[in-house]
């Protein structure tokens, strides 16, 4: 007898993560791992953020946030911080929220995999934190980094690069539903790197679709 077993799109939603982690952790390169596993779009507050302040980087610094490197970047970073403070401070939180709530809305990604790469704050009640995991319903996942010396005798570990991200870290920490600690090696090529980071963002998934069917959750994974 032939059986055939019917899912009803509409009782599946899509996945959404919310990717933690000081700066330098890997967060980016573990969305380009996720991308070889499912199809899904990344989004960023910072990425609105630096928009916002495009024009005046330009006139102060002679710096295009939206296009710099690490050197550029870290000339750049505590005005970045400020402004971005000031912003979460006369919104309680949300002020870069709703406008990526907003973006995604417009752009017709509110019902398709969606991932925001980088999470940092869980301050206020309705946070960054509060928008994946309950608005969204939605998972946080927070990256860890180990560097290992070419030997393979000493270790250090990512630190926060800022007052703002050290104060907030922890409340991160407490905040997630999934950890990738990963080790990287000094003088690993770029590839090397991804092949490393991959090999653990499988794993997350494989613990993700494990948790999503005992829990009976209905979440599309391709």
């Amino acid at each position: 007898m032939l059986q055939t077993h019917f899912v009803d799109a509409r009782t599946v939603r899509p996945l959404v993560l919310g990717i933690a982690g000081v700066a330098g952790s890997g967060k980016d390169t573990f969305f380009q791992c996720l991308k070889r596993h499912l199809d899904i779009k990344r989004y960023s507050f910072g990425d609105i953020l630096k928009e916002e302040v495009k024009d005046e980087c330009l006139e102060k610094f002679n710096i295009d946030p939206t296009n710099c490197n690490r050197e550029e970047k870290g000339k750049i970073r505590d005005f970045l911080v400020e402004y971005g403070k000031e912003k979460r401070k006369a919104s309680d939180g949300r002020y870069f929220v709703d406008r990526l709530s907003h973006k995604i809305k417009t752009e017709g990604f509110d019902n398709k995999n969606i991932c925001i790469t980088d999470v940092r704050y869980a301050d206020y009640d309705h946070d960054e934190t509060y928008f994946i995991q309950k608005e969204l319903k939605g998972f946080l996942v927070y990256v860890k980094k180990h560097k290992f010396s070419l030997d393979g005798q000493s270790m250090t570990e990512s630190a926060p690069a800022n007052e703002e991200e050290e104060r907030n870290d922890p409340k991160l920490k407490k905040a997630y539903d999934y950890i990738v600690d990963w080790e990287h090696v000094y003088g690993s090529s770029e590839l090397e790197i991804q092949n490393l980071l991959n090999f653990h963002v499988t794993n997350f998934m494989i613990c993700l679709e494990r948790d999503l069917k005992a829990k009976k959750i209905k979440i599309s994974l391709h």
